[in-house]
């Protein structure tokens, strides 16, 4: 538009980026022998990693099923399908560290369990399978 002005969102810098994420994994690194603190500091940590590498917002990341993340045909990550505030689903394709992150979430959750994790559980839940809302 002539005579506007861009209006972009600030982006965090590196060093932003780097301190956040180096406090997390020391605060997960501290609590292995708390399986309960543990639980409380990974998953967090997890969260905060695949809404970096994806691009999805957090309302899409709490509707993620196990059934909405599917490899990618060319093995380089995986593709998420995602609902936000309007229901419509749309694509994701993440970073390829995502599939990383969300491989480690899906492996706590199936030790958390003894058993293999259910397609329709959400990606985010609490120890009892709920979703996790906040």
């Amino acid at each position: 538009m002539v005579g506007s002005r861009a209006n972009r969102r600030p982006a965090f810098g590196t060093d932003q980026y780097r301190k956040p994420f180096r406090g997390l994994r020391e605060s997960v690194a501290t609590s292995v022998t708390h399986r309960p603190t543990h639980r409380a500091r990974f998953y967090p940590q997890h969260i905060v990693l695949v809404l970096a590498n994806s691009g999805v917002r957090i309302g899409e990341l709490r509707g993620l099923a196990w059934s909405d993340v599917e490899s990618r045909r060319d093995g380089q990550g995986v593709l998420m399908y995602v609902r936000g505030k309007t229901k419509k689903r749309r694509q994701v394709v993440p970073q390829p560290s995502v599939a990383k992150y969300l491989k480690r979430i899906r492996d706590y959750r199936e030790i958390e369990l003894r058993k293999s994790v259910s397609d329709d559980e959400p990606v985010l839940c609490s120890r009892d399978g709920l979703p996790v809302e906040n």
